[in-house]
C-alpha cells in the first residue's frame, strides 16, 4: 500500500529525494509515531512482538554439491 505523506515535495531524481529524507529526519520518526498510535503497524513482521522466521531455501544434493564446489568447500554433507 503506497502511503501519501503531506508537506513532501514531488523529486526530479532520486538523488534529491535522498537528500531531502537526509535534511528532514524527524518527519520520518514522526510519520512512524503516528502510524504506530494509530495502530496502522499491525501485519508487519514481527509487529506482535515475535521474532521474524529465518528465511529457508531447499536444496537437492546436486544443487548443494554445486553450491560447494563454487565456494571451495570440502563437505557435502552438510549445508552452507
Amino acid at each position: 500500500m503506497r502511503m501519501i505523506v503531506e508537506n513532501v515535495p514531488k523529486f526530479a531524481t532520486e538523488k534529491e529525494e535522498a537528500e531531502w529524507w537526509d535534511a528532514n529526519p524527524d518527519l520520518l520518526t514522526e510519520l512512524f509515531l503516528r502510524t504506530e498510535a494509530e495502530g496502522r503497524l499491525e501485519g508487519a513482521p514481527g509487529a506482535d512482538g515475535s521474532p521474524n522466521p529465518t528465511p529457508r531455501v531447499a536444496l537437492t544434493a546436486d544443487d548443494l554439491a554445486r553450491s560447494n564446489n563454487l565456494i571451495g568447500a570440502k563437505r557435502t554433507d552438510r549445508a552452507v
